[in-house]
This record gives structure tokens, C-alpha cells and sequence, in this order.
């Protein structure tokens, strides 16, 4: 006769989870945006409107809000005021920068930290590392730079312009190439150092030795990276804008000010404005850091949610 008892029931397995980190360790950058709402944002608006951000009150475009976001990118860190501020703005956007990338990346690794003040404090003693660092970056393109023109007065004064012109093309190969090479090294290479010094309290020297490796072993990976990070940059902007022009076109047409479709009048809804494109600055900075953060993984083997947490001090 037919065995009718009911066959025995196999234990279920467990649900594995996905690791994402390890299967698409990019999809981080897609979480910036989220990082970026709330503080780094006020803390963004508040920086460019004090510093003199040419951005701050650029005008609103409720038709074409790809096209405001990209003029508003062009001058998120041009300014109003002579080249000589420029350098003091540049400092003051470090410190800022070194806050928002400490501030964004404990909140992408969710990591347990300290306030906003604390990290704004930090950020201002971390300014002398990066700007170390910078200048460490820049010199071997400074160096090749002065051997480069101290051969060409040499060699007019030498042999004047036909041995100038001779010599030429070996100084294009020799000279201008690995110029330019190290110059662009030094420019893709000081975010990431401003990230190193952030993230895990490097030092000048060894901030400028990451941003160097990291600019140049993976070059495939940090393109990558940064590409991302712009498209995910301009769509997320593209839509603060359109926002932004909704919000004033209601306005206008429920009070009538037809001014406000070009750009925002009244302190209050300046304020408003600015605030809102303290995103800007704010998503820049923190895309620097998310970036840092998988270079440091893809190269150094190092886990992207471990941080430099500074000792806490025992209270007395």
C-alpha cells in the first residue's frame, strides 16, 4: 500500500543579505544627497553667503532648472570681490570643507560622532595640514616648472631663437607633458587630501602621499567615481532648482510679484534661497569625501565604515 504520511519538512535557510558595499561599493555615492540634508546644508548656505559666493543670488528659472543648476555650479566658488579675497575665501572653504566632509561621512558610514560645532572647530585646525599638503602637492609641478623656464632663458640666450625653436619639440616631451601631468595630478589630488585630513586626521605628508597614490593607481576607478558623482550632483541640483522655481511662481502668482520668477526679493525669501543652495557647496564637499572613502578601499583594503575618532578625554 502507498506510504501516505506527509513527507518531513526541510528547515528553512536563512535569507542571506546582499553585500552591497562589496558587490557595488559605488552605490555609496548615491547616498549623498541623503547626507547632505540637514546641517551641511545650512552650513553651506551660510559659508557662501559670508564669504561672497557669486552663486548666493543667482537667478531663479522655473523653465530651464538644468540650466540655472549648471550657472549656479559655474560660481558656487567664484566671488563678487577682487582676486585678493579669493585666497582668503579659499582658506575659509577649506575649513568649512574639512567640517562638511567630517560631518557627511560619519553620517554615510553611520558612525557615531561628534556635533556640528566640534567638527566646524575641527575643520578650522585642520587647515594648516591641508594647506601644507597643497603646497606639498604642488611643488614637483612648481620645480619642473621653473627648471623648464630656466632652460628656455638659457637656451635664447645661448643660441637665441633658431636653437629655441630647435629645441623645441624635446622640451614639448621632456618637460611640458610630465608638467602638465603633475599638475593635473596635484589639482585632482588636493579634494582627496582635504578628505584624508577630514576623515582620518592625516597629516600634511601623509595627506599628500594618499592624494598622490590615490590620484594615480586608479585613475578608471576615480573616473568612475567622479562621474557618478556629478551626474548624481547635477540631477539632485536640477531638481533643488525646480523647487525653487515652483515655490516662485506660486508666489508670484498668489501675491502678484512677478519679480520673483527672475530672482528672489525680500530678505526672507533670499534667505530661503540661500539656505536651499547651501546644497551646492555642501554635495561637492561630501562627494569628495564618499570618493575618498572607496579609493581608500579599493586601494589601501581598508573598510569604508572605519573612521579616525579622536580619544574622548575621561571626565573628571
Amino acid at each position: 500500500m502507498p506510504d501516505d504520511r506527509p513527507l518531513p519538512r526541510l528547515p528553512a535557510e536563512p535569507l542571506r543579505r546582499m553585500d552591497w558595499p562589496a558587490v557595488a561599493p559605488w552605490l555609496l555615492l548615491l547616498r549623498v544627497p541623503e547626507a547632505v540634508a540637514g546641517w551641511p546644508m545650512v552650513v553651506g548656505g551660510l559659508a557662501a553667503a559670508a564669504i561672497g559666493s557669486a552663486a548666493a543670488d543667482a537667478p531663479l528659472g522655473p523653465a530651464r532648472p538644468w540650466l540655472v543648476a549648471a550657472h549656479v555650479w559655474s560660481g558656487v566658488f567664484n566671488y563678487r570681490e577682487p582676486s585678493a579675497w579669493g585666497v582668503v575665501a579659499a582658506v575659509l572653504w577649506v575649513a568649512i570643507g574639512a567640517a562638511i566632509i567630517r560631518i557627511t561621512a560619519l553620517r554615510l558610514t553611520r558612525a557615531a560622532g561628534r556635533g556640528v560645532f566640534r567638527s566646524l572647530l575641527s575643520g578650522i585646525r585642520s587647515t594648516p595640514s591641508v594647506l601644507a599638503a597643497a603646497a606639498l602637492l604642488a611643488a614637483p609641478a612648481g620645480l619642473v616648472a621653473a627648471v623648464l623656464w630656466s632652460l628656455a632663458a638659457l637656451t635664447r640666450l645661448v643660441g637665441g631663437p633658431p636653437l629655441a625653436e630647435a629645441l623645441a619639440p624635446l622640451g614639448f616631451v621632456f618637460a611640458a607633458i610630465p608638467l602638465a601631468v603633475l599638475t593635473l595630478a596635484a589639482v585632482v589630488g588636493l579634494p582627496i587630501a582635504l578628505a584624508a585630513t577630514a576623515v582620518d586626521g592625516a597629516d600634511a605628508f601623509d595627506a599628500a602621499s594618499r592624494a598622490f597614490a590615490y590620484a594615480t593607481q586608479r585613475v578608471a576607478r576615480l573616473a568612475w567615481y567622479a562621474a557618478i558623482a556629478a551626474a548624481v550632483g547635477l540631477l539632485t541640483t536640477t531638481l533643488l532648482e525646480a523647487a525653487l522655481g515652483l515655490a516662485a511662481w506660486l508666489l508670484a502668482v498668489v501675491t502678484g510679484a512677478e519679480g520673483m520668477l527672475r530672482e528672489p526679493t525680500g530678505w526672507f525669501a533670499r534667505a530661503a534661497v540661500r539656505l536651499a543652495r547651501g546644497y551646492y557647496p555642501a554635495y561637492a564637499f561630501a562627494s569628495f569625501g564618499a570618493v575618498y572613502l572607496l579609493l581608500r578601499r579599493d586601494i589601501d583594503g581598508q573598510p569604508i565604515d572605519e573612521l579616525n575618532q579622536p580619544a574622548q578625554s575621561p571626565a573628571a
